[in-house]
């Protein structure tokens, strides 16, 4: 079996001893929070690099909240740890103070990321001054940076999957089969917070079965291993799927649609390979070397960690090629795809400190040394990179400080929310009666928001007895016309005197119901009892 590298040699018996390791775990994870908080703060509120997915993922949460008014607290294509993880936030009040808790979430999970680095690299025999070293260079670097600061909700699910590799690595080491369903739960956590993630629990599942079988394990420990590893997946997909159903739409929709905005980029099969390596450049060029050393090591030293390790890093380093070739993403070759890649590749590279014990001064110095060369490269292809979405915008904050409200992203979307809170701050001032408001709550999710007061909106597809009480429709100019321009397209026009301009703004407009009422003007447009 392979010696333990997670299992340093037993502490001596003085008093305190043990004690240091949860707090120098402890220490990691408050630091973590602390920082990237603060800096989020910064980044968020003050220059208003804010991605509109967090805010979606936000408003969902306040939806939890105010289930009583009717508003939608489950879609499938959002996955539900992505939405709790913000729950406890919303209780902000809303304004310019619901940025300030964007930031918090992701700081979090960012915390757990590094403890889990940590704790490998304490089994790695790492000194305090290495370890140290190591967490700051990689904490620094700018992808993680921009997604532990932004409430990005990749930061989440690869908080999960780091803490999960380290638990087999563990398992694989020690061979305590309690480390299996804590490995488990922590892909199951990944999973549920992206179900993307439902690659690494098939491929960490085969690696598994395939390693017990090496072992000559019988097949009831086998059996019982897989079980205690893909149960928590199984269990969570298949609530997942259940709340699927109840919410009315395909049980399996969870599977197949996403929330994810984004121009889709067309990719052919023969680019594939050039726009992979440009990724790697661009964003993980710590793998182009961790990966062949990782298939060296396990080659030569028969090493089957370092096997495991290589195949994860494999995995997330072809995942962008064939989410491309499948059409399952948008946008598959975007700068944040390479942070898995860079992940692993950072867990790869302590594995290799740890196994290097004659040259492990030499190659942590590497580690390190790369590690902070990596920080000002990342940041110059973060500013050219040419597919992307926030990154050039964080680089020209961080590097600048210049505030990017109403800049624009390489792909053309305005940066910023002072729209969203020019609108929510008038809704606020002068609507009190609820489910007054007609809108599509899909590209109007930001306004409500910011008001704090979802039971103020009415879906565009909601019954007609429900919009009948409504006084104003809500209309957004984001990414062109909404359902709800479509379905009342007199409200639009500005053709028809009846419908009156309350509020506007560049992105959105408030306008009043006419005084006839909607009976009149709605038609065969409206639908009895259901979605249009």
């Amino acid at each position: 079996m392979t010696s333990s590298l997670l299992t340093p040699s037993p502490p001596e018996t003085r008093p305190g001893r043990r004690s240091r390791r949860p707090r120098g775990s402890l220490t990691v994870f408050a630091l973590a929070v602390t920082v990237y908080t603060a800096l989020g703060w910064y980044l968020v509120a003050r220059l208003h690099v804010v991605g509109f997915d967090v805010l979606d993922r936000l408003d969902h949460a306040l939806d939890l909240l105010h289930a009583a008014s009717g508003a939608t607290t489950f879609t499938p294509d959002l996955p539900p740890l992505a939405v709790l993880a913000l729950g406890p936030l919303v209780v902000v009040p809303p304004g310019e103070h619901s940025l300030l808790v964007v930031p918090v979430a992701s700081a979090a999970c960012a915390g757990v990321l590094l403890v889990a680095l940590h704790a490998l690299l304490r089994g790695a025999r790492v000194g305090t001054a290495g370890r140290v070293g190591v967490l700051v260079a990689a904490a620094a670097n700018p992808l993680l940076v921009l997604g532990a600061s932004t409430g990005a909700r990749s930061v989440v699910w690869l908080a999960m999957l780091t803490l999960g590799v380290v638990a087999l690595v563990a398992w694989l080491t020690t061979d305590r089969v309690g480390y299996v369903p804590l490995a488990g739960v922590a892909f199951a956590a990944a999973v549920l917070s992206s179900y993307a993630s439902l690659v690494w629990v098939l491929v960490a599942a085969a690696l598994l079965v395939t390693t017990l079988r090496r072992r000559g394990a019988p097949s009831l420990e086998l059996e019982g291993t897989l079980v205690a590893f893909v149960a928590p997946t199984v269990l969570g997909l298949a609530l997942v799927t259940l709340l699927s159903a109840l919410h009315g739409s395909a049980p399996w929709s969870w599977a197949v649609e996403t929330s994810d905005a984004g121009a889709s980029v067309a990719v052919s099969l023969v680019d594939l390979p050039a726009r992979t390596l440009g990724l790697l450049i661009g964003g993980a060029p710590l793998a182009l070397v961790v990966l062949p050393a990782l298939l060296v090591v396990a080659a030569v030293r028969r090493d089957l960690v370092s096997g495991w390790l290589a195949a994860l890093l494999l995995t997330a380093v072809v995942l962008p090629a064939g989410s491309a070739g499948v059409g399952a993403e948008t946008t598959p070759f975007a700068l944040s795809q390479a942070l898995p890649s860079l992940v692993l590749a950072l867990v790869g590279a302590v594995w290799l400190v740890g196994r290097s014990e004659r040259r492990r001064t030499l190659t942590l110095t590497l580690l390190v040394v790369v590690l902070i060369a990596s920080v000002p490269w990342t940041l110059r292809q973060m500013a050219i990179y040419p597919h992307q979405g926030l990154e050039a915008r964080f680089a020209d904050a961080v590097t600048t400080g210049r505030d990017q409200q109403n800049t624009l992203t390489s792909s053309g979307l305005v940066v910023g929310v002072a729209d969203e809170q020019a609108m929510a701050g008038y809704i606020r001032s002068h609507v009190h009666t609820g489910r007054s408001i007609v809108t599509d709550g899909r590209r109007t999710f930001a306004v409500e928001l910011f008001t704090g007061r979802p039971d103020l909106f009415v879906p565009v597809d909601a019954r007609t007895d429900a919009i009948d009480a409504a006084s104003y429709v809500l209309l957004s100019h984001r990414m062109g016309p909404d359902e709800a321009s479509a379905r009342f397209p007199d409200a639009t026009s500005g053709k028809d005197a009846a419908w009156s301009v309350v509020f506007a703004t560049a992105r959105y407009t408030l306008v009043r119901v006419p005084a006839t009422g909607w009976p009149d003007l709605m038609g065969d447009s409206r639908t009895e009892g259901g979605r249009s």
